[in-house]
């Protein structure tokens, strides 16, 4: 009895340890951080002429990737949604008009690029992604899908068309590509050479690879159709390194990732097009 009540006191030291930093996190936020936020929120509500995000951010749950600190942006700057693998299922997972399976990430586009007119959607992948290190896992292994658990069977259905891909890149010389990208009417097919320096591994190229495919499955659903063909709205495949802290910016005239500096940025800038919503646009983004 003496050593089953040390593990119970074992267990919920470990339990409360975890949580004492989130706590004093919080604490801190209070104390340094907490006053200048709602002094951020109050003007937006007060000034709503002054709220227009710049983005909607789409990106992986990695508790490595800190959206908000690594892209400095703050209050209203940008929306985020954060699933396994950065994905947006293509319109023959759930359908063109939604029927079949509306999910969290169709409604997150639909709020932003249809209801707040937001113009930029940023799909950002990462190196050493546990959801494609285990997509990877699913080609290598072979093993069967009733073996799967939820992580494994989500990846086989919504990462289905990176799969078909990857196939192809793995046949191709040096494992480079080009990979041909064959989106809706509304957006340009476009191809991609993936690590034509040759610097990464597998892994991470399938990663890379998996961001790309985001912009086909963008393009297929029809309710953003009139907003790409019109320009309204400009979608960007970005890939964050973890181990050096660079972000890498698909150029669709190079046809592959380069890594944003200081001294390409302007460049950069000018190849994503971004937009500037219009005085209409910035309307009724607050309540």
């Amino acid at each position: 009895m003496f050593i089953q009540v040390n593990k119970v006191d074992e267990v919920q030291h470990l339990h409360m340890g975890g949580m004492d930093k989130i706590m004093r996190g919080v604490l801190r936020y209070r104390n340094v951080y907490r006053a200048q936020v709602a002094q951020e929120v109050r003007h937006l509500r007060e000034h709503p002429e002054t709220f227009h995000p710049e983005a909607l951010w789409i990106t992986c749950m990695d508790c490595r990737l800190l959206p908000s600190f690594q892209t400095q942006t703050r209050t209203g700057d940008m929306f985020v949604i954060r699933n396994s693998g950065n994905l947006i299922p293509h319109s023959m997972h759930c359908g063109e008009d939604l029927q079949v399976h509306p999910s969290c990430e169709t409604a997150a586009l639909d709020l932003c690029c249809r209801v707040a007119h937001i113009n930029n959607v940023i799909v950002c992948g990462h190196s050493d992604c546990k959801a494609m290190n285990a997509l990877y896992d699913i080609i290598s292994s072979g093993s069967p899908p009733e073996k799967d658990g939820p992580l494994k069977m989500y990846l086989r259905r919504y990462a289905e068309p990176t799969l078909t891909k990857f196939e192809t890149l793995i046949k191709s010389p040096k494992m480079q590509g080009p990979i041909q990208f064959d989106c809706s009417p509304a957006l340009k097919p476009f191809r991609a050479f993936i690590d034509p320096e040759g610097v990464l591994n597998e892994k991470d190229k399938l990663s890379q690879l998996n961001v790309l495919q985001q912009m086909e499955n963008l393009s297929s659903l029809r309710f953003l159709q009139d907003h790409l063909k019109q320009e309204r709205v400009f979608p960007h495949a970005w890939w964050f390194h973890l181990d050096t802290g660079d972000y890498h910016i698909f150029d669709f005239k190079e046809e592959r990732f380069i890594k944003l500096t200081d001294d390409n940025v302007e460049t950069v800038l000018g190849l994503a097009a971004k937009a500037s919503p219009t005085d209409n646009d910035k309307k009724g983004l607050l309540p």
